[in-house]
């Protein structure tokens, strides 16, 4: 769990900066390994609390090119606040959407829970696609050889042409009569 105590703090801003073992996460990725590393500022105003920073964890990924593991270090901002049950202008606490509308807690809380905000974060920042910084640069060609791809990829073609063409199944030939515009 990814826990900022907050109990005694007075009105103002610290800084925060916390080391958390992905194991000890509950419902994280398997990709993901090592500690999630949170640094940021933690603000409070009354009853509202804000912390706005960074949060890095390292990921093991498989190339989309050469599919290789490698490891990439995966960050993103984080931004969120909360907001005392005492102040919720008259919302249900336990109402969907009050929950969904803002971040609240309970007046008597000792700590602030990021855990689910860091988590989706985390996952959400993990690129689309998935380069090894040692193929960034490197042309489709220069990862694989291309001759030597390009006459197995030959072979198998040619193979299937062959038993496409012995064994045509009859009930298809009326097919081959469509016209397509």
């Amino acid at each position: 769990m990814i826990l900022i105590a907050i109990q005694g703090m007075s009105d103002g801003a610290r800084d925060v900066k916390l080391e958390v073992p992905v194991d000890k996460i509950p419902n994280f990725l398997p990709e993901f390994f090592g500690d999630v590393i949170l640094e940021g500022t933690l603000r409070r105003l009354g009853d509202r609390f804000a912390f706005a920073g960074q949060a890095a964890c390292m990921a093991r990924l498989v190339c989309d090119r050469s599919l290789k593991e490698f490891d990439m270090l995966i960050e993103t901002e984080i931004s969120i606040s909360f907001l005392s049950e005492d102040c919720t202008d008259g919302n249900e606490i336990g109402s969907k959407e009050a929950e969904f509308e803002q971040n609240i807690i309970r007046h008597d809380d000792k700590q602030l829970d990021l855990t689910e905000e860091v988590i989706q974060r985390l996952i959400v920042s993990i690129p689309m696609k998935k380069i090894a910084p040692e193929y960034e640069d490197a042309d489709i060609n220069e990862i694989f050889n291309c001759e030597a791809g390009r006459k197995a990829v030959d072979d198998i073609i040619e193979e299937n042409l062959i038993e496409e063409n012995t064994q045509i199944d009859g009930r298809w030939s009326e097919l081959k009569k469509i016209k397509m515009n």
